[in-house]
């Protein structure tokens, strides 16, 4: 069997041939079951990714001056030490 996402009058034959058109119902719970099998892929590549961070009090995070944007938020995400060490 056969099961086509198409409407029109170009596939009537086919329909007519015994084909059938995917139902939204169909249509729908393979939507869902796809997008949750796309968040566990992206959810796994993130955490592989986090957890090839460094992070803690060894962690030096490294900045070009030229790609300061001036948005004044160094002092929220940077130790006070390593701002002074930079400046």
């Amino acid at each position: 069997m056969v099961k086509l996402v198409m409407c029109g009058p170009a596939y009537r034959e086919k329909v007519s041939e015994g084909c059938f058109l995917t139902s939204i119902e169909d249509l729908l719970a393979r939507r869902k079951s796809e997008q949750l099998r796309i968040r566990m892929l992206l959810d796994a590549r993130k955490s592989e990714d986090q957890a090839k961070l460094k992070g803690g009090e060894d962690a030096v995070a490294w900045v070009k001056e030229e790609q300061c944007i001036g948005c004044d938020q160094c002092t929220l995400v940077c130790e006070d030490d390593a701002i002074e060490l930079y400046d």
